[in-house]
């Protein structure tokens, strides 16, 4: 039977995802700490230009308010705790996805969107891992459940990147980054397929 809440049953038995839980606090802090660390990590074009490139990795974790990072987190405690409590996963892979995804995102919108003055939200990086588990239980079980829903994420960040906007606009005023979404999901796929074992390994039904 597939172990949908994965994360929380490692946690009860002493293996928490340690990588997932500091992450969200980080992006908490950033939000609680207020305008004078959000300015200093947000992704701003222009402060990158003049050499402050961890803006390429820590703009993930800035939001726009209360309610932006409250969806985002949710989307990512599931995503993320999932694949790093996931049998071949682990917390050193997920570093490496979440790393990868947030470096690319950034250099991606720099390098080929200029109209992005800045970017802020976890997002983007979200996908990776979404993506990645979905191929991994495509993998693991017999069921069509996983491929189709595989299918349907795969098109709706394809539809959303053509159209240039979100398919459900949940954050109002906030406008999506399309680009960023498939470029996480991109990684996703990357990482699912180099980490072959991740996906071949403890079969369920």
């Amino acid at each position: 039977m597939l172990r949908a809440f994965t994360w929380i049953q490692n946690v009860a038995r002493g293996r928490c995802p340690w990588v997932t839980i500091l992450l969200s606090v980080f992006a908490i802090g950033v939000f609680g700490f207020g305008s004078a660390l959000e300015n200093l990590l947000l992704y701003d074009r222009n402060a990158i230009a003049s050499g402050e490139i961890w803006r390429l990795w820590t703009g993930h974790f800035v939001h726009a308010d209360g309610f932006h990072l409250m969806w985002n987190l949710i989307a990512f405690i599931s995503m993320a705790g999932h694949f790093e409590g996931m049998p071949g996963g682990g917390g050193k892979r997920l570093a490496i996805l979440l790393g990868a995804s947030a470096m690319l995102i950034g250099v991606g919108l720099y390098a080929m969107l200029p109209q992005w003055l800045t970017y802020c939200g976890l997002s983007g990086i979200c996908y990776a891992p979404l993506i990645a588990v979905l191929i991994a239980l495509s993998q693991k079980t017999k069921s069509l459940v996983f491929p189709i829903l595989t299918g349907i994420v795969a098109l709706k960040v394809l539809v959303e990147w053509d159209r240039g906007g979100g398919l459900f606009d949940l954050f109002g005023t906030i406008p999506t980054a399309t680009e960023a979404h498939l470029i996480g999901a991109l990684v996703g796929l990357v990482g699912a397929v180099t980490w072959h074992p991740f996906c071949a390994t403890d079969s369920v039904t």
